[in-house]
């Protein structure tokens, strides 16, 4: 690093920061990115040296050439050319360019990817942040992180990398790929320059895996023919028809215009032609890996498809919209891919780098984006009503419970959402027909998924206080929840009232996350809510009720939502007073329990108006609350306090 003066910050991403720096010796000017160890797993840093054992063997005058690559005890640091803009910086203050401008830098790119190509390389995250341009025009390739080199005997891929606006079909359906996923994206980073936008756009990604694998790319009437006819063929959804080596050199629009086409000493390069005999090993490859995945994923996609084809089907019985149906098959497409993370800095100019960052996001606040509110409730009831029908198959998919709770922890997520998905996760413990077995595999999936974690969080945005930061930990008056969100709050806490007793996991996992999340004043605003909602008390008195009998030790716990640090207690005589025989009766048991483990806590919400009134419930025609209201006297007077009670008693009575 002594080597090196480092002049300012170019950009910073989740995987470093990239500073444009003067070496000392020969002054010369150098981009060096520097990669903090401390927090990357062993997978991470195995791709990162990856990269840099890809990228120092590249030698091209359109790809970012590494000068240097090392690593200390803390940081791994590369060494590459530098150059000032990337054509997403560009593209931003011009929106788009003219062909006469475009065509420099698409021959430029082709070059390149024609050279990644001839040495077996796939870049695998083509995007406009990743095209760089220099001073004189030169347009060059940047950002190897997600590169793959590809052995010989390897004809196709199936790991999923790059960036969902730039996603070529075939990585949005998990099918087997090859370079030809490279030339989609350069179709699409084409596009985008000519017309001012990437070929689908949308702030949906359900939408937009949709739009990518069905709709058809709208052309602009201004484009040339010889250019639309380079697009059509290089944006063609089905790969073994896409425009590709070496055809796409002699297309008209570039033909005798891409220079430094250097030749390959690499055997079998993936700019040539397959023979018939390679073409043959690489479907019978195709076809091995489409069906090993098949096998791992214990044929999902078969089962998405019979879905789907019941849900079209089921949509036309009920006379719902054309509109419906696309969501619904959004909704399967979500099943079938991940959505990417794009790990590596984005380099931007240096006035850029000296904004303020936006704060940063934790793991529970990875969904900050609305979700679309009638995309997601068409959704939820489908499923609701497959379920009804007998048909648990997706609950048992933990990539489907997954999909499911992460819209709970959505920071935009209309409580409607929230009170549709908590029915969804119930529906499996009353609905008719549904097996013990099918239940088991349905809890275990609820248990690694961690349902309750997400349910206490939804809870959690669900009594935030309005307009309060997602991260603030303000708690919602009592006024001011709404009924929406009272509604939600219900199927939430019948849910994890059925799931904490049916389980012991799920008891822990109520606690841990309580917990964690600080939940507790929450759940002492929910018990207030007795005389209005008793439902919400009705199911919370019974989980604290069961804590206390199965995990004493979390005693604290209830301690805290009973009556937290800055706020009065619960009042259980008017608990008692406005309850119904059911909460009466649980709320005397909740007692019971306290009076072992809270015994601080029973002492200073005791008061003579609760002692009469639980005296007077020994008399109550239900038998199950008689029994548990003499338990509670009984208990109550054998604590330290009672004497004083006692003494207050019996001046009443003189």
């Amino acid at each position: 690093m002594e080597n090196y003066k480092i002049l300012c910050l170019v950009g910073e991403g989740s995987f470093g920061r990239v500073f444009k720096v003067k070496k000392r010796d020969t002054k010369e000017i150098v981009a060096l990115k520097i990669i903090r160890k401390c927090g990357r797993t062993q997978k991470e840093l195995t791709s990162l040296r990856s990269e840099c054992e890809i990228q120092q063997h590249l030698h091209h005058r359109n790809i970012i050439q590494m000068i240097n690559s090392f690593e200390t005890e803390t940081e791994i640091v590369v060494v590459t050319e530098f150059c000032k803009r990337d054509l997403h910086y560009i593209l931003s203050k011009q929106t788009y360019l003219s062909e006469e401008v475009a065509l420099p830098i698409i021959c430029d790119l082709i070059s390149a990817l024609y050279y990644l190509h001839s040495n077996r390389v796939l870049h695998r995250d083509l995007k406009p942040q990743n095209v760089l341009i220099t001073e004189e025009g030169v347009a060059k390739l940047c950002d190897f992180g997600f590169a793959r080199s590809m052995s010989r005997g390897t004809h196709v891929l199936t790991s999923i990398k790059g960036t969902p606006l730039y996603m070529a079909p075939e990585l949005i359906e998990e099918s087997p790929y090859d370079h030809n996923a490279d030339l989609w994206s350069l179709g699409c980073i084409i596009y985008e320059m000519l017309v001012g936008a990437p070929p689908f756009t949308t702030n949906s990604i359900l939408q937009l895996v949709r739009m990518i694998r069905y709709e058809p790319v709208h052309w602009p009437l201004y484009l040339s023919p010889q250019c639309r006819d380079l697009l059509q063929g290089l944006l063609h959804k089905d790969p073994s028809h896409r425009l590709s080596w070496p055809r796409l050199l002699k297309h008209p629009f570039l033909q005798g215009k891409v220079s430094d086409l250097s030749a390959s000493g690499v055997s079998l390069p993936l700019t040539k032609e397959l023979s018939a005999s390679q073409a043959l090993a690489k479907e019978s490859q195709k076809q091995d890996l489409v069906h090993k995945a098949e096998v791992a994923n214990q044929g999902l996609p078969q089962k998405i498809q019979h879905i789907l084809d019941k849900e079209k089907k089921l949509l036309r019985g009920d006379g719902l919209t054309a509109i419906d149906l696309e969501t619904l098959e959004q909704k399967l497409s979500r099943l079938q891919t991940v959505e990417p993370q794009v790990t590596e800095p984005e380099v931007t100019t240096v006035s850029e780098a000296t904004q303020d960052d936006p704060p940063s996001e934790t793991d529970s606040e990875r969904m900050a984006t609305p979700l679309e509110a009638e995309e997601w409730l068409v959704f939820l009831q489908q499923s609701m009503m497959e379920v009804m029908q007998g048909d648990v198959e997706s609950m048992s998919e933990k990539s489907f419970i997954t999909m499911v709770t992460n819209a709970l922890t959505n920071h935009g997520a209309a409580p409607k959402i929230t009170e549709y998905i908590a029915c969804l996760l119930a529906l499996p413990y009353v609905a008719p027909g549904v097996t013990k077995s099918e239940l088991r595999t349905i809890t275990k999936v609820y248990i690694e998924v961690k349902v309750v974690s997400s349910l206490m969080f939804a809870l959690k945005l669900l009594t935030n206080r309005a307009g309060c930061s997602a991260s603030h930990d303000s708690v919602s008056e009592h006024s001011k929840v709404t009924v929406d969100q009272l509604l939600a709050l219900e199927r939430v806490l019948v849910l994890v009232n059925q799931l904490v007793h049916s389980d012991q996991v799920f008891l822990s996992q109520f606690c841990d996350v309580v917990a964690l999340l600080h939940l507790a004043p929450r759940l002492h605003l929910l018990l207030n809510f007795h005389k209005s909602k008793p439902r919400l008390a009705l199911d919370l008195v019974s989980i604290l009720t069961h804590i206390l009998r199965q995990m004493p030790e979390n005693a604290n716990l209830v301690d805290n939502c009973v009556q937290p640090e800055l706020s009065t207690g619960i009042d259980w005589h008017l608990v008692l007073k406005f309850g119904n025989k059911t909460l009466q009766t649980r709320t005397c048991l909740l007692l019971q329990l306290m009076a072992r483990y809270c015994t601080q806590t029973v002492q200073s919400a005791w008061h003579i108006k609760l002692h009469r009134y639980i005296d007077a419930l020994r008399f109550d025609s239900s038998q199950d609350l008689r029994c548990a209201a003499e338990d509670v006297i009984e208990l109550v007077q054998d604590l330290p306090f009672f004497d004083q009670i006692s003494s207050q008693l019996d001046d009443e009575l003189l």
